[in-house]
């Protein structure tokens, strides 16, 4: 709805921000699990690999909303992934980066590199940038 609000469409804007309350809800009610975020649903089966970039912007995108649509619920959500960031996705090692994904038990996906040509600081880096330019 950021991009309505920008060209500057009411009534769009309006249109926007009513389906994104829904899909904002649906995600708080149905992929959220244990602090973190399911990668997605297909064919009505869960992938429960826990995706660095999903969760980078389910913080941005909870932070979002609670500004948007003032439901302290959205709030917290962001501020549990962060925390499951903080302690589960960053590698801890020296040097480390974040973890790919992480399965059902937290522990790395031990067949994924730790960076490669699709894993780059952008998410992480947006998400920084976005929450420190709120604060």
């Amino acid at each position: 709805d950021r991009a309505c609000d920008v060209i500057g469409d009411e009534h769009l804007s309006k249109r926007c921000a009513e389906m994104n309350k829904v899909i904002v809800k649906n995600i708080a009610d149905r992929a959220l699990s244990n602090g973190r975020l399911n990668n997605e649903v297909e064919h009505g089966v869960v992938n429960t690999w826990h995706i660095w970039w999903v969760q980078a912007e389910g913080v941005v995108g909870f932070c979002n909303a609670y500004q948007r649509y003032g439901d302290a619920r959205y709030l917290e959500i962001s501020r549990t992934l962060w925390n499951y960031i903080k302690d589960k996705m960053i590698d801890k090692r020296p040097g480390g980066e974040w973890h790919s994904q992480l399965d059902d038990n937290d522990q790395p996906a031990d067949f994924k590199p730790v960076v490669d040509p699709w894993k780059c600081p952008y998410h992480n880096g947006r998400m920084c940038l976005e929450i420190i330019s709120r604060m």
